[in-house]
């Protein structure tokens, strides 16, 4: 038998309203599905639901043929899902079982009338419809979309708001934030159903917020969030750099940086989205910014690619690099002043004060 589904005081109000547009001989309704009972009026008339264990439950909840009812009933059954005893069915309005539709109880969940095409089939409808997840917030329309399901359940079972899903940043800085990822993870090893979820996710993100959306999450279940930052920093000091072996020299260290997402990162970085990203995401005056770029650092030295931090405009070490330029232009035209020294000076000025660490380094030393 088909296993089923937990009907709400909105899908049995929905579908009482759906059948009964047109005029039944009986107010005697039954249903597949289980729930809890209740009451509910529709035009005025009062509505009971009923939910029954078994023939014998059913048989006596039912009312004596020819009492004369003030509500109507909707019994909810479980216990078989097509046919009834001949002398039931016959009292019951359609003279059978009716099931409610999968679309019109996820609208009902969150308050609408219709759904996308082909949501109500998905894996994260049927999670919704499992009545395990609380808190799901209503459309302010009438139609329930892909984008405003995953939005409201991404809130009401990950905690992730709809704000955190409106860009790359501000998604990558929900993820660094969060730690509840692996255990998400964890929960998808033994449920079939999460798991689908899970790769119906990775798919939505996609399409969202691209490579860096399936990065993100991808970091979250893993717990890496700061390693792949960390990584990112290398890829974009590369660009800084041509030299042909440091740059295969990055690229093998990923995976040693972020176990498990080398491809994601790779995905991520080949958007072109990434530097818009970081100088999003990161601030050189907060501390655990810091710690983060020295922790970059210390992966590039440890490599042998102390060049390549050199040469980064976020590192530490290409800021230390750039001082020294620095002094050898200004030593230079302090020995030999000419207008050419003079042009070095300058512009070697203009690369230390363009290191995303300058600023802040030269008031902690003024202080």
């Amino acid at each position: 038998m088909t296993e089923s589904p937990l009907l709400s005081e909105a899908d049995v109000r929905l579908e009482v309203e759906r059948l009964f547009r047109r005029q039944h001989r009986s107010k005697l309704l039954a249903l597949f599905g289980r729930g809890l009972p209740g009451r509910f009026e529709l035009d005025g008339f009062g509505w009971q639901i009923v939910p029954t264990a078994c023939e014998l439950d059913l048989r006596e909840k039912l009312p004596t043929p020819g009492e004369k009812l003030s509500s109507g009933s909707v019994y909810l059954v479980d216990w078989v899902e097509d046919a009834l005893p001949l002398d039931v069915s016959c009292r019951l309005a359609g003279g059978r079982i009716y099931h409610v539709a999968r679309d019109a109880r996820l609208a009902a969940v969150f308050g609408a009338r219709q759904v996308d095409p082909g949501l109500s089939s998905t894996a994260v409808a049927r999670l919704v419809l499992s009545g395990t997840v609380d808190g799901l917030r209503k459309v302010t329309g009438l139609r329930l979309t892909r984008r405003g399901l995953w939005q409201r359940v991404l809130e009401a079972r990950f905690g992730i708001p709809e704000s955190a899903v409106t860009s790359t940043a501000e998604w990558f800085r929900w993820v660094r934030g969060s730690q509840v990822g692996p255990a998400f993870a964890r929960a998808c090893e033994t449920d079939d159903l999460l798991r689908a979820v899970r790769r119906e996710a990775i798919d939505w993100f996609d399409e969202a917020l691209g490579p860096v959306g399936v990065l993100g999450i991808r970091a979250w279940e893993l717990g890496l969030a700061e390693r792949v930052l960390q990584a990112l920093l290398l890829l974009v000091a590369v660009e800084q750099n041509n030299d042909p072996y440091l740059r295969g020299l990055v690229n093998g260290q990923i995976a040693g940086i972020a176990p498990g997402l080398a491809n994601e990162v790779r995905a991520a970085y080949a958007s072109g989205a990434i530097s818009s990203l970081l100088e999003a995401m990161l601030s050189v005056e907060n501390v655990d910014d810091r710690r983060l770029l020295e922790d970059a650092e210390q992966h590039a030295v440890g490599s042998g690619a102390s060049m390549l931090a050199a040469t980064s405009e976020w590192l530490p070490a290409g800021h230390k690099a750039r001082e020294v330029a620095l002094a050898g232009a200004l030593s230079v035209f302090v020995d030999v002043p000419s207008p050419e020294a003079l042009e070095a000076l300058l512009a070697a000025f203009g690369r230390l004060s363009a290191h995303r660490l300058d600023r802040a380094l030269r008031r902690s030393e003024h202080v």
